[in-house]
């Protein structure tokens, strides 16, 4: 996508009001002996009840000099950098579905213990992803859609008894992140069943043919939700 796109859909940036926030300060951290008080979060985002989850890693990446897509490091929104936030929300608009519709989310919330304390993202998901599970029973989503590979496998691992669905129009093209001969999968959830999807971070979409292909599997997953 070029800039001027870009600019066009700043109306799609989303609100720090419309974050849930499930505590003032985190201290899991503290509790598994990593040594912080998380102060600053990437709270999830979205509807409390939203049909559509979208999970993805962390806040990495981010620039303090573009003017609103800054990334969730300054913003503190998830998925706000304009390479991936925006992009994604442009593409779920092209595909008929309400970026303000879906709660945004990631499997790693902040970023002290990556700035602070020099901890990696395996230390730290296997702590944060109580959040994430909290998450999931709270907004209690129809569809679940990871956005990579580190995201797909900390969902499958919170959402348990995972197994095939075959989704007649959504194939496991280069778009999609580490998938076998299937893109979606029926999960218990203890409330309900929910459909689980797994695509490339959408970093990795550049170009047409590749914004197209992406665009048309996120089409297969509105009719899901339809």
């Amino acid at each position: 996508m070029r800039d001027e796109e870009y600019e066009l859909h700043n109306d799609l940036f989303p609100m720090l009001e419309h974050s849930m926030a499930l505590c003032a300060n985190c201290t899991l951290c503290q509790q598994a002996s990593l040594g912080f008080v998380a102060t600053e979060i990437v709270w999830g985002s979205g509807p409390k009840h939203a049909r559509l989850m979208i999970i993805g890693k962390d806040s990495a990446g981010g620039d303090k000099t573009e003017p609103l897509w800054k990334g969730s490091r300054y913003t503190l929104i998830p998925l706000t950098n304009k390479k991936t936030g925006a992009k994604l929300r442009i593409l779920l608009c092209r595909a008929g579905i309400d970026p303000f519709s879906a709660f945004i989310t990631n499997t790693v919330k902040c970023n002290v213990g990556y700035d602070e304390h020099h901890l990696n993202y395996s230390q730290l998901v296997r702590v944060c992803l109580r959040h994430l599970r909290e998450e999931i029973a709270t907004v209690n989503p129809q569809v679940v859609l990871t956005l990579g590979g580190e995201s797909a496998k900390r969902a499958q691992g919170v959402l348990k008894n995972h197994r095939p669905l075959r989704v007649e129009g959504l194939e496991p093209t280069e778009m999609l992140s580490n998938s076998p001969a299937f893109v979606g999968s029926l999960t218990e959830t203890g409330q309900n069943e929910i459909e689980v999807f797994h695509l490339k971070h959408p970093s990795y979409v550049e170009g047409k043919a590749r914004e197209r292909a992406y665009q048309q599997n996120l089409e297969v997953i509105a009719a899901r939700l339809r």
